[in-house]
C-alpha cells in the first residue's frame, strides 16, 4: 500500500516475474515492467483512506487523473496493543510515542487514566529499580507517566542525577506496573503499598529511590 513514483520501465521478460506468475499466450514484446519507488506522500493515510474505486473495480489500476470520492478515513490504530496492566512493559521510547500521540493510542490513555497504582522504572543498563506511585488526584498512571515523557526524570533526584551526567540516559528506563487500585483509592493506602514494594525490591538500599 502507498503512493509510488514511476522512475522508468524495462522490457518485460518471463524471467523478471515471480515463478508463480506465468503469462501464457501473451505477446511480451508489447509489455513493459514498470520501475517504481515508494513515495512519502500520503503515507500517514496508508490502511486508513477509503475511496470509491468506481465502475472499473476489476482493474488494479485507473488513470491518475480520474477523480475518486473519499468515503471515509479510518482513525489511526496503535501499533502497541494494550493487553492488561500486569503485562505493561514499555521502554522509554515506546512510552514517549504512546503519550505524545494520545489520539492514536486512545486505549492506552483510557486504561492508564482509569487507575491509580504502583509503577516500576528499571534501569536496564544496571538493573536498578525505582518504585513510584500515582494517585487518582494526580490523574492516574497516565498523568504520572506523561510527566516522565515531558521531563525525562519525573522530578526524582537519582534519575535527575543520571540524566545530568548523560543527557539521553533516560533511554535506559523501562516502565512497568506493579499494582493498580481504583482511581478513588485513598492516597495513604497507595503510599503504604509503595513503601512495601520499595522494601520488597530493596530499591532504597540498592536502587534508585532516595527514600
Amino acid at each position: 500500500m502507498g503512493c509510488y513514483k514511476i522512475t522508468g520501465h524495462i522490457p518485460l521478460k518471463q524471467a523478471a516475474l515471480p515463478s508463480d506468475v506465468i503469462l501464457d499466450n501473451k505477446d511480451l514484446d508489447n509489455c513493459v515492467y514498470w520501475q517504481m519507488d515508494k513515495a512519502s506522500i500520503l503515507e500517514d493515510l496508508i490502511d486508513r483512506l477509503v475511496i470509491d474505486w468506481g465502475k472499473g473495480a476489476i482493474q488494479w489500476w485507473n488513470n491518475a487523473k480520474t477523480e475518486k470520492e473519499v468515503l471515509y478515513i479510518l482513525p489511526r490504530v496503535s501499533e502497541f496493543e494494550f493487553v492488561s496492566y500486569d503485562k505493561v512493559l514499555l521502554p522509554f521510547k515506546t512510552l514517549e510515542v504512546i503519550v505524545t500521540n494520545s489520539k492514536e493510542h486512545k486505549e492506552w490513555k483510557n486504561k492508564l487514566s482509569a487507575v491509580a497504582g504502583i509503577y516500576l522504572i528499571t534501569d536496564v543498563s544496571t538493573g536498578k529499580h525505582y518504585v513510584g506511585s500515582a494517585s487518582g488526584a494526580d490523574g492516574g498512571i497516565w498523568a504520572r507517566w506523561s510527566d516522565y515523557v515531558k521531563t525525562k526524570h519525573g522530578g526524582n533526584i537519582k534519575l535527575m542525577e543520571l540524566i545530568n551526567a548523560i543527557p539521553d540516559y533516560y533511554n535506559n528506563f523501562q516502565f512497568s506496573i506493579l499494582d493498580v487500585f481504583p482511581i478513588k483509592r485513598d492516597l495513604s493506602d497507595i503510599l503504604k503499598y509503595e513503601a512495601l514494594y520499595k522494601k520488597k525490591l530493596c530499591s532504597i538500599q540498592f536502587g534508585l529511590n532516595g527514600n
